[in-house]
C-alpha cells in the first residue's frame, strides 16, 4: 500500500517537474533571467525530493521482496518437517531389518535438518 502511494506522489512529482520546466523554458525563452533563475531553483527542489521519493520506494520494494522470500522459507520448513518425522519413523523400524538403510536415513535426516536450520 505504502509502495502504491509513493508511486503516486512520484507521478504527481513529474508532472510538476515537468510543468516547471516549461515555465522555466519559457521565462528563459522571453530573457526573464531572475525568474528562470527562480524556477530552476525550484525545479532542483522538485526533483531532490522526487529522487528521495524514488529512493524510499525502491527501499520498500526490496523490503517486500525480502519478506516475500521470507514466506515462501516458511512455507519450505512447514513442507519439510512432516518429512523429517517420517523419515526418523522409518529409520527406526528399518534399522533392525536393514542396516544399511539406517544410515542412509539418518543422513537424509540430517540433510533436512540442514536445510531447515539454513
Amino acid at each position: 500500500m505504502q509502495i502504491s502511494k509513493l508511486d503516486a506522489i512520484s507521478t504527481k512529482m513529474n508532472e510538476k517537474d515537468k510543468l516547471i520546466f516549461d515555465r522555466v523554458i519559457q521565462a528563459v525563452q522571453n530573457h526573464d533571467g531572475q525568474y528562470a533563475k527562480l524556477l530552476s531553483n525550484e525545479l532542483s527542489q522538485v526533483r531532490k525530493m522526487n529522487s528521495m521519493v524514488d529512493s524510499a520506494k525502491l527501499a520498500l520494494e526490496q523490503i517486500q521482496l525480502r519478506l516475500n522470500t521470507m514466506t515462501e522459507l516458511g512455507d519450505v520448513v512447514v513442507t519439510l518437517s512432516p518429512a523429517m518425522s517420517v523419515i526418523k519413523g522409518i529409520q527406526g523400524g528399518l534399522s533392525s531389518m536393514m542396516p544399511e538403510a539406517d544410515q542412509s536415513l539418518g543422513q537424509i535426516s540430517d540433510l533436512l535438518g540442514n536445510i531447515m536450520t539454513g
